[in-house]
């Protein structure tokens, strides 16, 4: 596929986004002060602000669907999008969104995916598992398809990153996203190579089975101490 183009959701400052500004045919973004504004019109690279505004999803997934029918693209990459995407979006693209995720994702099995991971939550969540189980752990960023149910489309690639005995949600943090950037250029290149997403099965489940009371009280933890702050 020569010449890949890219709609990219974003609501937030743009740092992962900005290394696949070269393959973007738009910024979409549902925050008119995110700054991956500025970013993209720095980059040349044109932006959609669609704001919710109290639509419901609905009548949300419609105003995106008429900004992106200006646009010629191959596929949706969500960068740090922190709207749920409309039903309507997921249908007309199915099979043509992504979505980037910084911590380890096994759809269809117990993980650090579903309501209220993102942002310090999950790098939260990761720290309090590892600290539970105390076996070797690894973090990840993850890229997945999206669909309607909030991330539990198919895995396309994941990248492992070390814990530190010594980590906060902010160091981790900070270490995951520099390797996020790194897997999401090496993904889209290899994406713009084979001109299709190829989807992956993991050989290991990530959590045991004698493990999944430790994930949720990990994550159920990581929400608790973040709503307090």
């Amino acid at each position: 596929m020569n010449n890949l183009k890219l709609v990219i959701f974003a609501s937030g400052a743009g740092s992962t986004a900005e290394v696949l500004f070269p393959k973007a045919a738009v910024i979409l973004t549902n925050n008119p002060e995110a700054r991956v504004i500025e970013r993209a019109k720095n980059a040349g690279v044109p932006v959609e602000i669609v704001e919710k505004n109290g639509m419901n999803l609905e009548e949300f997934g419609g105003k995106i669907l008429k900004a992106l029918s200006k646009y010629e693209f191959d596929f949706i990459s969500q960068n740090g999008w922190e709207m749920i995407t409309p039903i309507s979006v997921c249908q007309k693209f199915a099979g043509r969104i992504t979505n980037n995720h910084p911590a380890p994702l096994d759809p269809g099995h117990p993980d650090f995916g579903g309501k209220g991971m993102k942002g310090l939550v999950v790098h939260q969540a990761v720290l309090n598992f590892f600290k539970k189980v105390r076996r070797p752990f690894k973090s990840e960023v993850c890229i997945h398809l999206v669909n309607e149910e909030l991330d539990k489309g198919a895995l396309l690639a994941y990248k492992p990153v070390e814990i530190m005995e010594e980590d906060s949600a902010e160091s981790l943090q900070a270490r995951v996203k520099e390797i996020e950037k790194k897997l999401i250029a090496e993904f889209w290149d290899k994406v713009e190579k084979d001109g299709k997403l190829m989807p992956i099965q993991r050989q290991n489940r990530l959590i045991r089975p004698d493990e999944v009371g430790f994930l949720e009280e990990a994550k159920a933890e990581a929400i608790e101490e973040y709503s307090q702050r």
